[in-house]
Formats: C-alpha cells, sequence, structure tokens
C-alpha cells in the first residue's frame, strides 16, 4: 500500500502487487535520470517503455517544447506521432489542437488545473464528445489508441505533453480514483526530469556562447548523423577571409567522421564516450578533433573540431592603407616584409630598386612607431587579432 498526500490535507491509499511495486520503482528511477541516457530522445524513449509497462498500455506520444524547439515524436508508432505533429502546433508555448473536439478537451485541461489526465476523463467531462472528433476516429482508432494515460507539464520553455495508450481492454480503468493516484505519484518525478532537460538546455545555451568568444575557430557535429551542430564566430570570420572555406567545411567534417571510425574499431562501446584527441593537416589549416561528453550539444556523441591557420593571417593592403595610413605601395612592402621577403626579393617582385624598397620601409617603420622587421611583423598580427 502507497499514501499519496499533495497537499498535506487528503491522502489516498494505492495498493499495488510486488511486480506492480518494482515496475513503479524502476519507472521511478527513469524519470528522474535524464541525464543518465546520451540524449533526451533516448531518455523519452525509456521512460514512456517504462510508463507503457507500469500502466499496460501499448503506444506512447510524446510533444513538447525543448531547448526552444518543437518536438513531436513516437519510438513505437511513428505514424501516430506524424499525425500529431499535423494535428497540433505550439503557440506561446502552449500545445493546441487545430480540431475544435481535441482541443477543447485541452482547454478543459487547463481550466481545471490537471497536470495529469486520462482521454476518458476529459471526454466525460466535456460531454462525451470524443467520438466525433477525426482526430480520434482516423488516427487514435487505427492506431488502436482508444484511451490514453497523459501528463501535461507546463515548464520555462512550454508545454510537454507525454502520454500512453491502451485499446479496447485497459488493465487500469481510466477513469479509477487507483489510476489518478498512479499517475499524481508519478507526476512530480517527470516534472523534476523535464526541469533538469531545460537546465541542461541553457547550460547548453551557455557553452555555445563560450565558444563564440573564443579567438580559434570551432565546429561542434554529430558524428551519428553527420550534422554540423555548431560554429563560433571566430570560424566564421576564418571561413570568411579564405579562399577554400568550402575545402575546410568538407575536410572537417570527414575528420570528425574518420577519428569516431577509428575509435570505435579500436576500443569497446563503453571506451567510445573516453575524451580523445586527434590532428589533421588541411592546406593551410590544422583541424584537432576531441569527443564531448554524451548528451553535450543534445546529441549521443559530438566531436569538437577546432580549426587554426598554420601559416597567419596578415591584413590586407586596404587595411594597413586605412588603419595605418600606409600608402598602396608602402602596403604592399609592408606585407611582403611580414611575410619574410628581403629587400632584393621585393624590389624585383614590385619591379623597383632595392633603394627605393630601403626607403618605403623607413617610411613604414616611422609610421608604425616600430624598429626591426620582426617587430613590424608583430605589429600587423596584432591588427587582426584586434
Amino acid at each position: 500500500m502507497i499514501e499519496y498526500a499533495p497537499d498535506g490535507r487528503w491522502a489516498m491509499a494505492l495498493v499495488v502487487s510486488d511486480e506492480d511495486q518494482r515496475r513503479l520503482v524502476s519507472t521511478l528511477t527513469a524519470l528522474l535520470s535524464p541525464l543518465a541516457s546520451p540524449s533526451p530522445e533516448h531518455w523519452f524513449e525509456r521512460i514512456t517503455a517504462e510508463l507503457k509497462m507500469l500502466l499496460r498500455a501499448e503506444t506512447s506520444q510524446v510533444a513538447l517544447v525543448l531547448h526552444g524547439r518543437a518536438r513531436t515524436f513516437s519510438t513505437d508508432c511513428p505514424a501516430l506521432a506524424q499525425s500529431l505533429e499535423t494535428a497540433t502546433t505550439f503557440k506561446r508555448g502552449e500545445l493546441h489542437f487545430h480540431e475544435g473536439v481535441m482541443e477543447g478537451g485541452l482547454e478543459l485541461r487547463r481550466a481545471r488545473n490537471l497536470a495529469v489526465f486520462t482521454s476518458a476523463l476529459l471526454d466525460r467531462a466535456s460531454g462525451g464528445r470524443r467520438k466525433e472528433s477525426d482526430f480520434y476516429n482516423e488516427v487514435c482508432v487505427p492506431a488502436n489508441a482508444l484511451d490514453t494515460y497523459g501528463f501535461l507539464i507546463a515548464g520555462p520553455e512550454g508545454e510537454a505533453l507525454v502520454g500512453v495508450n491502451c485499446g479496447a481492454s485497459p488493465v487500469f480503468d481510466p477513469l479509477g480514483t487507483d489510476t489518478f493516484a498512479l499517475l499524481q505519484l508519478l507526476l512530480p518525478a517527470l516534472e523534476c526530469g523535464l526541469e533538469t532537460l531545460a537546465r541542461v538546455g541553457t547550460a547548453l545555451s551557455v557553452l555555445a556562447n563560450t565558444l563564440d568568444r573564443h579567438e580559434v575557430g570551432m565546429f561542434v557535429f554529430d558524428t551519428a548523423t553527420g550534422r554540423e551542430l555548431h560554429r563560433n564566430a571566430a570560424l566564421r570570420s576564418m571561413l570568411a577571409a579564405s579562399k577554400t572555406s568550402d575545402v575546410i567545411e568538407r575536410e572537417a567534417l570527414a575528420h570528425a567522421l574518420r577519428v569516431q571510425t577509428q575509435r570505435r574499431s579500436k576500443s569497446s562501446s563503453e571506451m567510445d564516450y573516453r575524451a580523445f584527441s586527434s590532428r589533421k593537416t588541411s592546406g593551410d589549416v590544422r583541424l584537432y578533433a576531441t569527443f564531448l561528453p554524451p548528451g553535450v550539444f543534445d546529441c549521443e556523441l559530438g566531436i569538437l573540431i577546432t580549426a587554426e591557420c598554420s601559416t597567419p593571417r596578415l591584413p590586407s593592403a586596404a587595411e594597413l592603407h586605412e588603419a595605418l595610413g600606409l600608402t598602396a605601395r608602402e602596403a604592399q612592402v609592408a606585407l611582403s616584409l611580414a611575410a619574410g621577403q628581403g629587400d632584393a626579393a621585393i624590389a624585383r617582385e614590385l619591379g623597383i630598386s632595392a633603394h627605393t624598397v630601403r626607403h618605403h620601409v623607413e617610411r613604414i617603420f616611422l609610421k608604425l612607431g616600430v624598429h626591426s622587421r620582426k617587430a613590424l611583423g608583430f605589429a600587423l598580427l596584432k591588427m587582426v587579432q584586434r
């Protein structure tokens, strides 16, 4: 027997078997442990599987706003998830049905502040209109989702609907007090799990902002799908200035997938998630790959690719003219000096005498306030880093 008293003013006795108690403990553990799964999708798959076993249900569905993005999915009935996505929308963080009958049930749930519900309860409270619903007749009936045990929880980013469905002969009475006692018992654990995911989403935003403040270019890839998850501001600037940006992008993804394949071939699945790094040089860019822990950037296994120029980028002649007041010829000479060329080589390249080159050098040193060619190179590099 389990007594549940959410407000201290009343108590409800719930009698469960030993087997149900074991299932209840397993379900509560799953609900409270979103970070034990490699991604939010894996967690929802786990908790809906647990809820189905506990409530003797057959299918499940989830619709929510997570990390600012609306998602609708079902691990055991994809057609149901697709129909739910088509039939609903999130407005100002709230889930709404396009159809009046189903929308009326959600409005009733909100009016009565029901965080837990069954479709039978909402149907009874709304006057038995469920069978008038096209969604019920065309989607729920063919999927044998005749009764739903559900949770509709409002959180910092919006609402989350988690439901499991059973057919014509449910084990738990959709209108029984025992059923609602069990759902109410599960509710705080699900709320806690969803709040944890919301906090992780906030942490990921902070991480993305941190990468954007870094001066080194960085990609983040999902190795399972090859999807690019993030690129920071320094990388965007590097690619914009590069004539081979498309090559760098392709090679970064290829390097990420290659490192992941090599890692898996050399270690067990448990070792796959350990920190690991690799380096590759692509043209004038060095690429470093490092595994990210599971769940970071909302993926099972991510790889951070750091891209560093092997040869420092110098400012353009136009930048030197605008920022330092160098003439076009002085800018050409300054860039050649910073690249390590001698007076004779610069003279041949520009078609002028070595004496004229030295005259330009003197003028450049004076304008930049430096006294050596090495100091000139550092001064030009600092211009790029500002």
